[in-house]
């Protein structure tokens, strides 16, 4: 079922969809922001709030990855996404 283009995730897919969009261990915010463009379930921010927290290799690179020469990796995500799009 979809919601506009998003995906509507059903609570026994869940931890899996969670798994797969961590598996590249960006952190809490862009995982956030790429879940939110192609995907939806209820209490979605916490959830990946959650499985970032736990995520041992995150909290290893969390300070390192909030900034790339004094940019945030939101915005460039987000810059290079509307470039493929």
């Amino acid at each position: 079922m979809f919601a506009g283009e998003r995906l509507i995730v059903h609570a026994s897919t869940k931890a899996e969809m969670l798994c797969k969009l961590h598996e590249g261990r960006y952190g809490m915010e862009i995982c956030q922001v790429r879940t939110r463009e192609v995907m939806y379930w209820s209490n979605m921010s916490k959830d990946i709030e959650k499985i970032v927290a736990k995520c041992d290799t995150c909290a290893t690179f969390r300070k390192q990855n909030q900034s790339v020469h004094g940019q945030n990796l939101v915005q460039i995500y987000s810059r290079s996404r509307n470039m493929i799009i």
